[in-house]
């Protein structure tokens, strides 16, 4: 490790996939990089996310992750990225998502790294049953162990990972009013207009009718089940709504092939499969729907917002952070399909309360989830830990950011 006085600080951020490069810190790499600090990201291969690593300032090194538990492939990881972090030597680790926030934490406490942050993102566990859940549980709790401090992306989050007894609330820290990485305010409430006409789904008759929208995978920990079922109550009189559904259907975690089925047959649902720009698609929406069992502090309703969308949610960690319920959209009882119906056929029958809400989810997103404020945070968050660690910070043109949490 590298201790001099006008120290130029190295940082790593380790991910499982290269989406997550792609959403979660877009942005952040430019952010550090224009600090002076050299960052270097740490990901699967993926022509695109090393483009945009590369373009904002940064390195990427690519190393594969397998997203579901594999003991065996696991353990040839954490070797691996041992030895990739030996070889960068950073003063600062950064890990992101369930498998490589365990392996990187890991791997950076075997390399003595002095600073190292687990960002969680969201528990797994809380979806998971028998063995599986008592894994993960294992997992996060040494993940968390492994680590400086662990930044929870949302207060409900937080307060899971206590209640779990996963860690105290010294080792947890939520930054600004939560969220992973804020959201790109322009991008998604002033998209290209020739590029959504482009994307305008099929069927394009019943023009009228509105379209119920939900963006991403298409999983059962994500309600896609609950979703279906709440869509086919609504629809069960007369038909009043189509769902477009942005993403594909994934083997890990499936939806049961009868639901997959029913979907794929359905002619008032449009399935998109992955798409590489999300915000084309949210002017097509009346309505997002998040009927998710889980999540971190979801984007895709911050995506909504700022294209005036209310969301309706289930009541679950994460979700209830970034929907103000009764203000930018509804949150329902976990698992009630009934309930969840009710709210989507209340904004359905109701335009001037579809208004209201996804005008008050667009100033909340434009006001509160600027990015480069996340960042800020962020770099404060890492400015504290390294001065904690008696490490100096090589001065630069934010130094007042660090000489604040100094103070």
């Amino acid at each position: 490790m590298k201790h001099g006085r006008d120290l130029h600080c190295d940082i790593a951020i380790i991910v499982t996939t290269p989406q997550s490069v792609k959403t979660c810190f877009r942005g952040c790499i430019r952010s550090f990089a224009n600090r002076g600090w050299s960052v270097s990201v740490v990901a699967p291969e993926d022509e695109a996310a090393r483009e945009l690593v590369e373009h904002e300032g940064g390195s990427f090194h690519a190393l594969d992750f397998d997203r579901e538990i594999s003991p065996w492939r696991d353990l040839i990881s954490l070797f691996k990225l041992r030895s990739v972090l030996r070889e960068l030597a950073p003063e600062m680790v950064l890990c992101a998502t369930p498998k490589a926030g365990f392996l990187g934490s890991v791997a950076a406490f075997m390399c003595r790294v002095p600073a190292r942050v687990y960002a969680q993102f969201g528990l797994r566990m809380e979806t998971c049953r028998g063995p599986k859940r008592w894994l993960t549980w294992a997992c996060e709790r040494l993940a968390i162990s492994a680590s400086t401090v662990c930044w929870c992306v949302g207060e409900s989050l937080k307060n899971a990972v206590i209640r779990y007894g996963l860690a105290t609330a010294n080792q947890l820290v939520v930054l600004g009013d939560g969220t992973s990485s804020g959201v790109e305010f322009e991008r998604f409430a002033f998209p290209d207009t020739e590029k959504v006409k482009q994307v305008t789904p099929e069927p394009q008759s019943e023009r009228s009718l509105p379209w119920i929208g939900f963006v991403g995978r298409l999983t059962k920990d994500k309600g896609v089940e609950d979703l279906y079922a709440a869509f086919c109550r609504i629809n069960e009189r007369e038909q009043k709504c189509r769902l477009l559904l942005v993403g594909g259907f994934e083997d890990g975690d499936p939806v049961s092939p009868f639901v997959r089925q029913a979907i794929e047959n359905d002619s008032r649902v449009v399935v998109t499969d992955f798409v590489t720009d999300t915000s084309l698609y949210y002017p097509h929406f009346q309505i997002l729907v998040l009927p998710s069992f889980r999540e971190g502090f979801p984007n895709v309703p911050l995506e909504a917002a700022c294209a005036g969308i209310p969301t309706v949610g289930y009541a679950a960690t994460g979700t209830v952070d970034a929907i103000l319920d009764g203000e930018t959209g509804t949150v329902v009882p976990l698992g009630n399909v009934p309930a969840l119906a009710q709210a989507i056929g209340a904004y359905i029958d109701d335009p001037f309360l579809r208004e209201k809400h996804g005008q008050a989810a667009r100033a909340r997103a434009k006001r509160d989830y600027d990015p480069e404020r996340i960042w800020t945070e962020l770099y404060r968050l890492f400015c504290r830990l390294l001065i904690e660690k008696g490490i100096s910070l090589k001065p630069g043109p934010t130094q007042s950011d660090s000489g604040q949490i100094a103070a």
